[in-house]
This record gives structure tokens, sequence and C-alpha cells, in this order.
């Protein structure tokens, strides 16, 4: 296990179990989106699988856990980059990441992949803590730990999912 994605299941186990107030700060959406796809960057490459970003620099800053939502951003990624992974019939995968308005008082975090995609009995679940699809490679914490911090921020959560299509993820979040 690379030390990015040893980290990552490090910090689900600490978010999931711990109960902490949130810290707020005021963040750029973009720039939370560009650090987390530099944190992949090299896991990315050596995977095959094309990152992709789109930032809308319209999106004005918000005030968030920053701590949160990286955690919830990298749970996302890395799950759309190991859906790549484990999908063997599509040649050139892609993750991309996008934030942008979704209305007048919303904007969006967007993960979408052309991965595996999951089916409905896997759609049902994939909030639940400690339901894995990974075996003994998950913590079945990552998707849990996102909802958390989707819910703790007020915001909401839309997921899109074919199976052997890919996957997309919307987190809708208030622009206070």
């Amino acid at each position: 296990r690379s030390s990015a994605a040893s980290d990552v299941y490090k910090r689900q186990v600490l978010y999931s179990s711990k109960n902490r107030p949130l810290k707020y700060d005021i963040a750029s959406p973009g720039q939370l989106v560009k650090d987390s796809m530099a944190l992949f960057e090299e896991k990315a490459a050596a995977m095959l699988v094309k990152l992709r970003q789109q930032i809308n620099p319209f999106v004005p800053d918000i005030k968030v856990d920053v701590g949160s939502v990286r955690q919830m951003l990298n749970n996302l990624i890395w799950n759309a980059l190991e859906a790549c992974l484990n999908d063997k019939q599509t040649k050139n995968h892609f993750v991309s990441v996008k934030t942008d308005f979704f209305d007048d008082d919303h904007f969006m975090f967007e993960i979408a992949d052309n991965g595996s995609g999951m089916d409905e009995k896997t759609q049902r679940n994939i909030f639940e803590e400690f339901f894995s699809t990974k075996g003994s490679a998950g913590t079945g914490l990552g998707l849990a730990v996102v909802e958390k911090v989707v819910n703790k921020h007020g915001g909401r959560i839309e997921m899109a999912s074919t199976p052997g299509k890919g996957t997309k993820f919307k987190v809708i979040l208030k622009i206070k």
C-alpha cells in the first residue's frame, strides 16, 4: 500500500472514531481540489489513470472545516482511482474532479470516474460504516466519512453509478 493510501486510511479511522467539533476557516473550493489532486498525481500515473480537474474560478471562498473537506475529497478521489484500477474492461481510465456552482446558493464538488461502477445493491449500502467491496483491502470507512463530513456541513450528496461505466458523486454545499 502506498503512503498516500495508508495516510488516507489512517485519517478515515481517526475521523470515523472521533466526534470532534468542526473548525471553520475560509477556503477556496478550487484550491482544495488542487491540493487533493496533487496528493494523488504520482499514484494515478502509476495506475495509468488520467486525472482531470475543472475549476470554476468564480466560485467564491467558503467557510468550511478544511481538514474534513480535504479528507472527504481524498476519500472520493481514492475510491475513484481504485474503481478504475479494478475495471479490466475499459482502456484510458480517468478521474475527473470539478468544482462549480450548483445553483445560486450552492456550489458542488463533482468526482467522476469511468471505472467499474456499482450495482444497485452496492449503491444502497455504500454509506454504511464498515461496508466494503474491497475485502480485506478496504476499511469500509471512506464513504461513511464522506457522508459524515457532508452532513456536518449541512450539505447533501448525490451519486449516480452504472456497472462497467463508472460513478459520479456530487457533494453540494451552501455558499454562505
